[in-house]
């Protein structure tokens, strides 16, 4: 399985008796726990796995909600939850993201320990299982109102079919639009839908992760972190290597602290404390996580952007590109991946870095397909990227240029 128990719904369903068992035992078997999902059918099957097999624990189904929404639901409520999406990944995927009482994710550790000791078994569905939705998370959908009535911009949302339910307000300008494709980066948009709004906000399946864009362009992911930092005022943050070095360069100029984890938004959670309102977390692909909180939030990231966006076109102008590059074997990708170590370049983190002419190269191994991910950053950025894709036998996929004249 890839992280977050990501995997098909016939994989991981004979595992949930076993999974359910593993989870028990690491809460010291609590009396309640919270239960949300997504729109994704398949979810929703897993999930009626799921409340079958937790016949001694008081559940709360508080139904279709967000990620974020759910992890501060577990925050003041004082108890663990799950919430059962596979968050980007198409609907072909399912998978758990398990929460503390603090309202944190499960560290990679904590998940790995526990997925080394699930053993496949049977599980059935009772229909009449389904839980009724006792309660909602009011004040995390209250605040959200609150913070949307005091921006006087336009907003079309474009989110997953099926999960209006993760926006509580319901502006008047405001437009939403449903998606079948749960990842923002893979959305084809229709280029009317830019006429209409000055902001669209594409947010994913679980809705901890968007897409932003202003009359028509799509804004920079790495920028808007920026921006969120220096607008909340906050003196740290927490990201990984590939958020782009001009803009390390400015922040650290700014008195601004930068602190490197591995890619993974996981890693950056657990760095985070909510009683700390100075620290900001992110990655340069949507992922936000603000001051005081444990999860990333799209919505809330994206509105508290849109009322605070002045420093977007004064910050240093970047060039880069992000590329996916897909194989057909594991074996094929890491000899391509070797090869590219004998580079020189420097391994730090899960990534590694090579300077080249006046570029700056970063490459990884994806954590959940067949795939190398490869950042080319700087004035040579287009070149360098020819180069590699010729000498790279995956395919290149996923491509997204980022350049500023």
């Amino acid at each position: 399985m890839f992280y977050n128990f990501r995997t098909h719904p016939e994989s991981l369903i004979p595992l949930i008796p076993s999974l359910i068992k593993e989870i028990s035992r690491f809460f010291s078997n609590p009396k309640t726990i919270v239960i949300g999902v997504d729109s994704n059918p398949a979810n929703l099957l897993v999930k009626n796995h799921i409340i079958n097999n937790l016949k001694s624990v008081e559940i709360l189904d508080i139904g279709i909600v967000s990620t974020p929404c759910l992890s501060d639901f577990c925050f003041h409520k004082k108890i663990p939850g799950i919430q059962i999406t596979a968050s980007h990944l198409c609907n072909e995927y399912t998978g758990l993201k398990i929460f503390t009482k603090d309202g944190k994710p499960l560290s990679v550790q904590d998940e790995n320990r526990i997925e080394s000791r699930l053993k496949p078994g049977i599980s059935t569905v009772n229909p009449n299982c389904l839980m009724p939705i006792e309660s909602r998370n009011w004040k995390y959908e209250a605040n959200l109102v609150k913070i949307r009535e005091t921006i006087n911009h336009k907003i079309t949302w474009i989110f997953l079919t099926g999960t209006k339910s993760y926006f509580p307000f319901s502006h008047n300008d405001d437009i939403y639009i449903e998606s079948e494709e749960s990842d923002p980066e893979k959305r084809e948009l229709s280029p009317k839908i830019f006429d209409i709004n000055e902001y669209v906000v594409s947010i994913d399946g679980d809705g901890d992760k968007c897409i932003i864009y202003k009359n028509g362009y799509r804004l920079i992911e790495s920028k808007i972190l920026c921006c969120l930092a220096k607008s909340l005022n906050c003196i740290t943050l927490i990201t990984n290597f590939e958020f782009p070095s001009i803009l390390s360069d400015y922040l650290k100029q700014n008195s601004l602290s930068i602190r490197y984890v591995p890619v993974g938004d996981q890693f950056i959670i657990e760095l985070m404390n909510r009683n700390d309102k100075t620290t900001i977390g992110g990655e340069a692909n949507g992922h936000y996580i603000l001051p005081g909180y444990t999860c990333s939030d799209a919505i809330l990231s994206a509105l508290y952007f849109i009322e605070y966006n002045e420093s977007y076109f004064i910050l240093p102008k970047t060039n880069y590109i992000k590329v996916v590059y897909n194989y057909s074997s594991y074996n094929s990708l890491d000899a391509d991946y070797n090869n590219l170590l004998l580079e020189n370049h420097t391994k730090i983190c899960d990534s590694s870095i090579l300077i080249k002419s006046r570029s700056k190269i970063y490459v990884r191994k994806s954590g959940w397909e067949n795939a190398i991910v490869a950042i080319f950053e700087g004035n040579d950025s287009m070149q360098i990227f020819g180069e590699y894709s010729k000498k790279l036998k995956g395919k290149p996929n996923r491509f997204v240029r980022y350049v500023e004249n």
